[in-house]
């Protein structure tokens, strides 16, 4: 049976989900925690999913494209 090393399944999910429209930043974010978990043997979270995260990618299930929108408000007195 070959092997696969973790690095080779992060690069393969960042390229996967990139291909179907994730922004680079999010794939590699989205990438970083399946490779992850498959280094840990969680399969659930790992490569399990990843059809899954694709396939909501080109529905519109998940957004492409969203960016964060931290704020900080003041307190109210």
């Amino acid at each position: 049976m070959p092997v696969i090393t973790i690095s080779e399944i992060h690069q393969v999910c960042k390229t996967a989900l990139e291909k179907h429209g994730a922004l680079p930043w999010i794939a590699e974010s989205v990438a970083h925690a399946v490779a992850k978990n498959e280094s840990r043997s969680n399969r659930i979270c790992g490569l399990y999913y990843l059809q899954s995260y694709c396939q909501q990618l080109v529905s519109g299930r998940v957004s492409k494209d969203a960016e964060p929108d931290i704020s900080c408000p003041n307190l109210a007195l």
